[in-house]
This record gives structure tokens, C-alpha cells and sequence, in this order.
């Protein structure tokens, strides 16, 4: 069982102006948002071909480790800011 859960909407949030704040390449951009997508993204019934480690029947994305969520292309700085974000929206799973 997973430690902890964040709604997907919530990790999609943390994704701002003031956690980001590196300049990155166009490949660095696509790579990271491929990766973010993987976990907000929430097919419907009519279209299942994106893979999602989203929960569909909560919503929530269920990790055991914070650094699930993190993108490997971020700067330090931007993985710091990210972490403290994200930290703000986890719930421990009981």
C-alpha cells in the first residue's frame, strides 16, 4: 500500500510561476510535461490510450516517495521549491 496520495488536480497546481523558475530548453519543457501528464491525466471511458497513474475512481495519485513527482530535468532549486509545494497538498494514507 502507498504511503501517501495527492489529488491530481492538486499536483497539477503545484506546477506555478513560483515553484518554476529555471529556464529550460523546448526538449527539457516536453520532456517534463510528458512526465507531469502522466500523473494528472484522467482518460474518459471513449479514449484509454494514455497511460495515467492517476486513480480514476478518486482522483488521486498514490506514491510511496515524494520524488515520484518530480521531474528529473528541474534545476535543485525548482525540485526544492516543487517538493515544499507538493508537500502542502499530501495526505498520509492510513
Amino acid at each position: 500500500m502507498a504511503k501517501y496520495k495527492i489529488a491530481s488536480i492538486d499536483y497539477e497546481f503545484c506546477f506555478s510561476s513560483e515553484v518554476i523558475q529555471d529556464d529550460y530548453s523546448q526538449e527539457e519543457y516536453s520532456k517534463m510535461n510528458d512526465f507531469i501528464d502522466k500523473w494528472i491525466y484522467m482518460p474518459s471511458d471513449k479514449d484509454d490510450r494514455f497511460e495515467t497513474n492517476v486513480n480514476l475512481k478518486d482522483g488521486y495519485d498514490y506514491i510511496d516517495n515524494i520524488e515520484e513527482l518530480v521531474p528529473k530535468e528541474l534545476t535543485d532549486n525548482d525540485k526544492k521549491r516543487l517538493r515544499k509545494k507538493i508537500r502542502e497538498s499530501l495526505v498520509t494514507v492510513d
